[in-house]
This record gives C-alpha cells, structure tokens and sequence, in this order.
C-alpha cells in the first residue's frame, strides 16, 4: 500500500520504474481532490528486486525506493 497526501486539487500521477528507468506500471492518473489516499500496489507480475515509485501532482515530484521480495 502506498499513502499519501493532496494539498491542492489536481492531477496525479503514481508510476512505477524497475532500477534501470523503465517504466513498469502506472497506478493512478486522474484527478483528485485534497485530502489524504492510500492505493494498492499489486506487484504480483513483478520480479524481486528494487523499484522507483513517483508521484507527480501539481508540478511537484517525489520518489520512493522499495524493495520487492518474494
């Protein structure tokens, strides 16, 4: 699961990378309002190993690095 927050209304992008940059999925794109989220990350058709999450919503970027071990 992955949570976050929405200070001002807008669209919102949550793509996954592998570690080499190549995109791997996008979770969200839409528009949403303020207010706190929380989305499902189904990582099932995905190899162990490390991936960038990045969430991109009013010109702002963050990212995450996570490691998927199954």
């Amino acid at each position: 699961r992955i949570s976050y927050g929405i200070a001002k209304t807008g669209r919102v992008r949550i793509q996954v990378f592998n570690i080499l940059g190549e995109h791997v999925s996008t979770l969200l794109d839409q528009t949403q309002s303020i207010g706190e989220y929380t989305i499902e990350f189904n990582a099932n058709r995905l190899a162990s190993g490390t991936y960038i999450i990045r969430l991109e919503s009013q010109g702002l970027v963050k990212t995450i690095t996570t490691q998927l071990i199954k």
